[in-house]
């Protein structure tokens, strides 16, 4: 509490006086006596208790707001192993690869039973298409073996044109063949043809399946996306 103290006989009055109560002194109002009370007058807190009723607010740190604490799971994650379905994929693609290296002999050489002249430019195109397919399928061998995070993405558009072209197969060659027997009935000179145009077909459709498998796989497995993640 304030008071205010009187320089001539010491009494101590209150602050709002403007006389000493004892020698009438008028105190200056510009420069008043003003006693506070002293360290020992001041009431005792106990130390480490906060007033409850103005609880200081928690300020949380902004690093820790802008970056959640990982999973357990992500610490120190490790890619894991070519299982037996990747090793087998990889054959796949070796064996696709072999395939299309000798399919592309037969549609530029003229001395090839199953060469017809009247389709060359189509047959040059067949042979560009395999060119891409050959460079594919290295590539995902290569990106497969390293387990490189870009083969799930590199797959799925390898199996999408395997998709596009085994159906362009499967149409163009029952549509060819069936041409040909209304054309050329009882012709022996086209029989090569005609079964290499059937079997074709067949294996047209055997490769689409087998596309979509592999499809549904990479595309649905954990267990490969926890092995490319590199």
């Amino acid at each position: 509490m304030n008071s205010i103290k009187c320089p001539e006989c010491g009494l101590v009055n209150f602050a709002e006086a403007e006389e000493c109560k004892r020698c009438h002194l008028k105190f200056h109002p510009s420069e008043p006596a003003i006693e506070t009370l002293s360290d020992a007058d001041q009431p005792l807190f106990e130390a480490g208790v906060s007033d409850s009723t103005n609880p200081e607010p928690l300020v949380p740190d902004p690093q820790e707001a802008a970056s959640p604490a990982p999973l357990p799971e992500y610490f120190d994650a490790e890619p894991e192993t070519l299982n037996a379905p990747m090793v087998l994929f990889a054959v796949y693609l070796f064996l696709s690869t072999v395939v299309l290296v000798y399919q592309m002999k037969g549609y530029v050489d003229p001395r090839d039973k199953l060469y017809i002249s009247n389709f060359e430019p189509l047959f040059y195109l067949l042979w560009l298409i395999h060119i891409l397919g050959v460079f594919g399928s290295i590539l995902l061998i290569i990106l497969l073996l390293r387990r490189s995070h870009s083969f799930l993405r590199w797959v799925r558009v390898y199996l999408i044109g395997s998709f596009a072209y085994f159906g362009i197969q499967l149409t163009t060659g029952l549509t060819w063949r069936s041409t040909l027997l209304e054309k050329l009935q009882n012709n022996k000179d086209v029989e090569p043809l005609l079964d290499a145009m059937y079997w074709t077909s067949i294996l047209s459709v055997i490769g689409f399946l087998v596309a979509f498998i592999w499809f549904r796989y990479f595309t649905t497995s954990n267990r490969v996306k926890n092995t490319f993640i590199n």
